[in-house]
């Protein structure tokens, strides 16, 4: 899969409720994560994040599932659904890039949705930067070696990320 990337993905509406749902959300539950890459021990000032897991193990697990489903059918090429993920990196002091990793050991499809824009990015396996920009969506092969960063600028860098056959 050639990685893609598009900007205003969405329209301006159906971004501002996802943002809204999330990002200007305080009620909005978080779950904190000591390590960005599962299994490995990083940087512990640097690597933590919280997620927010939407869909997984063929199932909805969160109450607002139903906002992501126009995105979700929006995707090229989308057969199946594996997982709905959100993210919320915090800011650090200085850019700190996370390990590699591949989200499933398996062929699929990924998509990254940034809900702001920030300092922060997506480096794909051939060194590709893909900055993150408020309703910019990266499709790439993410069974290929990838990884995220923080940011320095704003609070918060904050994305959606989709796997999907």
């Amino acid at each position: 899969m050639i990685p893609q990337i598009i900007d205003n993905y969405l329209s301006e509406e159906r971004f501002k409720e996802l943002q809204t749902n999330i990002v200007w959300n305080t009620d909005f539950p978080w779950y904190l994560n000591n390590n960005v890459v599962s299994g490995k021990v990083e940087d512990p000032e640097s690597s933590y994040y919280a997620t927010h897991i939407v869909y997984y193990n063929c199932k909805p697990l969160s109450n607002i599932y139903e906002k992501f489903i126009p995105l979700i059918n929006s995707l090229p090429n989308f057969r199946s659904l594996l997982r709905v993920k959100v993210n919320f990196y915090p800011k650090t002091s200085e850019l700190y890039e996370h390990d590699k990793h591949v989200d499933y050991d398996f062929e699929h499809k990924g998509a990254i949705l940034s809900l702001n824009t920030c300092d922060g990015f997506t480096r794909l396996e051939d060194g590709t930067i893909v900055d993150s920009v408020a309703n910019r969506l990266l499709l790439f092969d993410s069974s290929k070696p990838h990884n995220s960063s923080t940011t320095t600028d704003p609070k918060c860098r904050f994305n959606i990320n989709i796997n999907y056959l």
